[in-house]
This record gives structure tokens, sequence and C-alpha cells, in this order.
């Protein structure tokens, strides 16, 4: 029959569904020791991208090429990142504790650092997947393509943190859910936002020069 044909439209997105549950779960695998969940996010947005602009390879074996070739920056990433989550709720639990006139504005400047924060966050991984630079760039390049993409991010935000609102939705709903948040949550999120990335690196041409 024509739609079992490797061409065809159905062939293609069963490959793609194969694909993604191959990342998903060497994601997870590589993302367990937590410390290394930086360089696990890399990697998956390493193949994820190459995905999006259509090239072809093996989705595993890039996946693990894009793991060791940016762990080291990736996990200095990630620690600066897990840093500032730890300073956000810690401001958070400091004005919480404060009683004066001006605490609103504590928070309104609180919300501030929490969207540049979640700006970076979104754009920092693909960045270093895609492109070569020093930590410092990658960070800064990762907060100008957030402010002058808000749209993008806020897109994006909300296909992340899907996947992760899974265990808060009740017992009931998570167990159901499990297998598939095991097999191709993560991975299906990024591919998601890959495209989305895809189009922002296109507009920006280019932060420092493609790494492949």
């Amino acid at each position: 029959m024509r739609i079992f044909s490797p061409d065809s439209p159905f062939s293609k997105a069963m490959d793609l569904v194969g694909d993604l549950i191959l990342l998903n779960l060497c994601f997870l695998l590589c993302a367990l020791p937590v410390v290394t969940a930086g360089a696990s996010f890399t990697a998956l947005y390493t193949a994820t991208l190459a995905i999006a602009e259509g090239r072809d390879g093996n989705v595993v074996r890039r996946f693990f090429r894009g793991f060791r070739r940016n762990f080291v920056q990736a996990t200095l990433i990630w620690a600066v990142m897990v840093l500032g989550a730890g300073m956000l709720f810690l401001f958070y639990r400091l004005i919480l504790g404060l009683n004066v006139s001006f605490r609103f504005w504590l928070l309104a400047v609180l919300v501030l650092f929490c969207i540049v924060y979640i700006m970076v966050l979104n754009m920092v991984f693909p960045l270093l997947a895609k492109y070569e630079n020093t930590v410092p760039g990658t960070l800064k390049n990762a907060l100008a393509l957030g402010l002058s993409h808000p749209f993008h991010i806020l897109v994006m935000t909300a296909v992340t943190v899907f996947p992760l609102l899974l265990p808060a939705a009740g017992e009931e709903l998570f167990m159901r859910g499990m297998i598939l948040w095991i097999l191709i949550a993560f991975s299906a999120s990024a591919q998601i936002n890959s495209f989305i990335v895809k189009r922002v690196f296109k507009r920006a041409a280019g932060p420092s020069g493609p790494a492949e």
C-alpha cells in the first residue's frame, strides 16, 4: 500500500516518532545523575535541531557526539542556571519574610529577574548545541535572543513546562501518562522548540558562527 511507502508522510512520521523515542530514552539516561542534565539537554538539542534542519544521520550517534563535545561547557552553564534558580528562590523567601511597604516593588523586581532567567534557560542549550562560543558569550547571546524574541520564548516555555507538570497533575493522571512521559515527553518538546529556535537563529543570522 502507498501509505507504507518509505517516502509517504505516514512512514516519515513514524520514523520521527521512533527517533524521538530513542532520543528521549538517551536524554533520561544521561540526565539521571542530575549534574549531567545540562550536557543531556544540549545533546538532545544537537539531535533535534538537526532533524528540524532536515539533516540526515543517526540520531543516537548525533546525541552522544553532542554530549561529549559540549560536556564541559554545558555542565558549567547548568551549574550557573542551578545557582541562579537557587538565588531567585532565596530572594523570594527573603521577600516573604519582610514586612515593609515596598515589598510589592521587590516582588516586581523578582518577577523581572525570573523572566530574564526563563529567557536565558530556553535559549542557552540550543545555542550551545548549534554554535561554538565561550560560556559567558553563550549566556549573553541567549539573553539577547530572548529579549528580541519574547513571543517565541513564551511558546517555548509553555512547550517545555508541559511535560514537567505531569507529575503534579495527580497520581492517577501521572500513572496513566507515565509511559508516554518516559517514551517521548522531553524529546517531543525539544523537537517542537527546535523548529521555533531554527526560525530565531535564521532571523538573528547566527550569533557567533555554526558549530557544525
